[in-house]
């Protein structure tokens, strides 16, 4: 017997995988379906529910709204003043029009005649004097009852209306109004998540639906009604392909809205009657009104009436499902009402919910994957057993039992092994009886011993892990036993593995620190004083990344060792490879994508703090300025002091930028801008400068481009955001929001105290060309001052000064120019460290300052690269900033003057022409 042939247990992970995999995914299916089957026929009743309710509330506003005309109508016909301007009617239609409508909110009156010839009429002008062709069903109700209420459809318009018989030879008075856009939007205002539109003839009379959907509903009425039609035939159990549902309680001839279930129907004029079309034939129908009126009301409340569907485009031009009813409204039928309720956005919640569950489905199917490979793990514990079960019987045992620890494979193996132990102990008993014909016993048990073998070589031959033995041939040398899974060739990449020491076979992809160190663990593994659980914790092989010459991916490769003991001392290692690299790579991905949304959650709370006017200002501000440094790379000039120029042009711009992101607290732009000026004070050192060396500040203005792209990515999905800070009613001017910002940052950064008045400065006065340019001027020497101008509080204190510093901002208007001014309270200029830093730049002589008075001296500060600071920061040091504003003041056609007085206060004067 060989335990070297025994099987890999990882196989029996498969089982596992597959069982967990059924359960969830069964699991995950039934849930789907439930939601599919239960909760949408759900929604869809209670949309039912609520549309039947909606259709009985339209009847019972039509009731009031008709019983309101007929009492307003009556109020004012039934006065002899009324029927004195009726009976002059003819051939004084206007009067009486214009009168009615003064005295009323009514939009038609008709005034017919006993021989029907029409007198009035507001609805249709050219039908004076002429014969009543319209409205003979309303003419018979009244004379039948001398009044009546009803709904009527003419001229593509529907009308309420009531009428009375005057009993003079001016017959009849109808009169009412229509139904028009603003009685849709009152009922869609009473109707819960759903919209109203009256009908006639398949067009829109009225409706509370957008203009973009009436078109739409025009074209599918006529299908949807049909649907419609045979949902609530279905419900009734009617025979008839339409049917119609009166009122029963029309003994005053009113005409009140029904549901109804198609366009092709007639009434006749008989009490019980409704004329019913089937085909070509027509069938008069005897129902009983009352028990039909009752059953509509049933099967609408208790949403046993499915609504038709049907599809409307809307604003966005996105196509949405509607669920719909529909009502016959007025007299012979001829006008519909359609209420109709989105069912795209009343499942919307139910898809994000079933979209959540596919999500967390699919979750359950990789957490079982995981699990089933954990499991997998603890199996090998029953190999464990069942190699020392088979090393007690390998020694000659054979009265030691392998024991049964699994119902899996192991299991089965287990007792195949074990009852070769039976066999082989029942041989030895009958040894002398095999003697005889030991020849032939001999074949029989090679037979048997050759089948065990093709077993275990076919599981060692698909096991999908690498399994192999390792003997200690040597002091340091572990040689790998020559029976192994067939998965090893494939992990190690090589054919050349059996008999062979193992750190030659693992040397090809295994770094020399990792081979030195592997020796050094295998010696201690097979020395059994060590404990193996605590050497498995620093197993070097544990996790590994493996490069194979002939492979352009590593392998990343996970390597187990389990001692295989017998009496006591340590025989053999069992090892175990597998290829962990789809996992690992899975990891890195994810921590990778974590810290890139990190990196956006950051950006997005800095921009979040900024008023959206600012962050748009700064943003255009930005691009400009990127747009000058990349026009200012392109140029072509090869000459030192031109590539100097341009350097100094790019340092500029950059700095204002920095400048301005530091403002606003967007140090992820203001750091990257300062890396930018680093790089540009490299080169302008640079003695033997070259237009090539340019070559590193287009990658980093390509990469700045790419950051501010990412901003305005972000900028663009926030404009939601943007649009109601926009509307939130802030005021106030940008340039004071600016300087009050830039106070309060760098005075914190600097430890400083400072009060800020600008009430002489009126935003009024500066034209909008110049704000722009006033606002940069005036951060800069906000950021000047603080800086350098205004002492520490310990000095302001010490030469007895209050310890907060002030600075004033005024503007006004002189001779045709604008004049701003900003003062500190500051120490003022230092004229002798301002003249010992132009003596270091090494651009003037020392010889040549001591001739120039101090206001003189004082113009060097608008010198390029001429700083007092002591060492660079955010706020100070590099000499970028007051010529940059002198050289924008000048380039607007404007001057900038210094005051000052050592210890007592600076003054800068900027004249603008007006």
């Amino acid at each position: 017997m060989n335990i070297r042939s025994l099987i890999a247990p990882e196989k029996l992970s498969i089982h596992i995988w597959r069982d967990l995999f059924g359960v969830i995914l069964f699991l995950f299916i039934m849930t789907v379906l439930v939601i599919n089957f239960t909760v949408s026929r759900g929604i869809e009743k209670n949309i039912a529910l609520r549309l039947g309710a909606n259709s009985y509330l339209v009847s019972e506003i039509s009731k009031n709204t008709e019983e309101s005309i007929k009492n307003n109508v009556e109020f004012f016909f039934r006065r002899s003043y009324f029927k004195r301007l009726i009976a002059k009617a003819e051939g004084n239609s206007k009067a009486v029009k214009k009168k009615y409508f003064k005295v009323t909110n009514y939009d038609f009156i008709r005034v017919v005649r006993s021989d029907l010839k029409v007198l009035v009429d507001s609805s249709n002008p050219k039908s004076e004097g002429k014969k009543l062709k319209s409205s003979l069903a309303l003419i018979d109700k009244i004379e039948n009852s001398g009044s009546t209420t009803a709904t009527i459809v003419e001229n593509g318009k529907m009308y309420q209306v009531f009428g009375i018989a005057l009993g003079s030879s001016l017959s009849f008075v109808i009169a009412g109004k229509s139904i028009n856009k603003e009685f849709s939007y009152r009922l869609d205002e009473l109707m819960r998540d759903s919209k109203i539109a009256f009908i006639s003839e398949g067009k829109i009379i009225s409706t509370a639906f957008e203009k973009t959907a009436i078109k739409d509903i025009e074209s599918e009425y006529k299908a949807v009604s049909a649907n419609f039609a045979k949902n609530l035939k279905s419900a009734l159990g009617a025979k008839s392909k339409s049917t119609k549902i009166e009122d029963a309680n029309s003994n005053e001839g009113k005409s009140e809205p029904s549901v109804e279930t198609g366009d092709d129907f007639e009434r006749d004029d008989s009490e019980n009657g409704v004329l019913v079309h089937d085909g070509e034939e027509e069938i008069e129908e005897e129902i009983d009104e009352e028990s039909n009126d009752e059953k509509e009301r049933v099967a609408l409340t208790t949403g046993v009436v499915m609504p038709a569907e049907m599809k409307l485009k809307n604003s966005d031009a996105h196509a949405d499902t509607y669920l719909v009813y529909i009502g016959a409204f007025g007299l012979e039928g001829k006008g519909r009402f359609m209420i109709a309720t989105s069912k795209t956005k009343a499942f919307a919640l139910l898809n994000k919910i079933t979209y959540i569950i596919i999500a967390t489905g699919i979750g359950g199917l990789v957490i079982a994957f995981f699990l089933a490979f954990i499991i997998s793990k603890t199996l090998t514990k029953n190999v464990n057993r069942l190699v020392s079960d088979v090393s007690v019987v390998r020694e000659g045992n054979l009265d030691h039992e392998i024991a049964r620890t699994s119902k899996n494979e192991i299991g089965f193996l287990s007792e195949q092994f074990d009852s070769m132990r039976i066999a082989f102990k029942d041989s030895q008993e009958k040894l002398q009886d095999y003697a005889d014909n030991l020849e032939e016993k001999v074949k029989e048990r090679t037979e048997e011993l050759t089948i065990a073998k093709n077993e275990t070589d076919e599981i060692m031959n698909n096991v999908d892990q690498g399994l192999f033995l390792l003997d200690q041939s040597g002091e340091e040398e572990y040689t790998l036993g020559s029976q192994y899974s067939a998965e090893l060739k494939n992990i190690f990449e090589s054919d050349d593995i059996g008999n062979k020491d193992i750190l030659k076979a693992i040397e090809p992809f295994v770094g020399d620190q990792a081979l030195a160190n592997t020796q050094k663990w295998l010696a201690l593994m097979f020395k059994e004083d060590n404990n193996e659980k605590m050497l498995s914790k620093i197993n070097p092989l544990r996790e590994i990344e493996a490069h194979f010459p002939e492979k352009e991916q590593a392998k990343f490769l996970k390597f187990k060792f389990n001692r295989i003991i017998h009496d006591g001392q340590i025989r053999q290692l069992i090892g175990t490879v597998s290829d962990i690299t789809k996992q690992v790579i899975l990891g890195q991905k994810l921590a990778e994508t974590e810290a890139e949304n990190k990196r956006q959650m950051q950006m997005i709370f800095s921009i979040l703090q900024i008023d959206p006017r600012v962050l748009s200002d700064f943003l255009s501000d930005v691009n400009e300025d990127l747009a000058m440094i990349n026009e200012t790379l392109k140029k072509g000039d090869r000459e030192r002091a031109d590539l100097l120029k341009r350097l100094d042009t790019i340092y500029r711009s950059m700095h204002t930028i920095k400048g301005n992101s530091s403002l606003l607290n967007l140090d992820f732009i203001a750091e990257k801008a300062h890396d930018f000026e680093d790089s540009v004070s490299i080169l302008i050192k640079k003695e033997d400068l070259d237009p090539d060396d340019f070559l590193d500040l287009v990658l980093k203005l390509n990469g700045f481009n790419e950051l501010m792209q990412e901003v305005s990515g972000i900028i663009d999905k926030l404009a939601q955001f943007q649009k109601t800070m926009q509307a939130s009613g802030q005021t106030g001017d940008l340039t004071i929001q600016a300087l009050e910002k830039t106070i309060d940052k760098v005075s914190k950064d600097e430890g400083k105290l400072i009060n800020f008045d600008y009430s002489n400065y009126n935003k009024d006065e500066i034209p909008q060309k110049y704000r722009k340019i006033l606002k940069d001027i005036m951060v800069q020497l906000v950021r000047n001052s603080i800086g350098h101008g205004i002492e520490s509080i310990e000095d302001r204190l010490a030469a007895g000064k209050s310890k907060t510093g002030n600075m004033t901002l005024s503007s006004k208007v002189e001779n045709d120019k604008l004049v701003i001014d900003f003062k500190d309270d500051g120490r003022g200029l230092q004229i002798e460290k301002i003249k010992q830093k132009a003596i270091d730049s090494g651009n003037y002589k020392e010889e040549e300052l001591n001739s120039w008075n101090e206001d003189k001296i004082a113009q060097l500060i608008f010198s390029s690269g001429l700083s007092t600071a002591e060492e660079i920061s955010m706020t100070a040091g590099r000499g970028v900033g007051m010529d940059i504003i002198r050289e924008r003041v000048k380039a607007k056609g404007g001057d900038i003057g210094i005051a000052f007085q050592s210890g007592k206060f600076c003054r800068f004067s900027i004249t603008l022409p007006k």
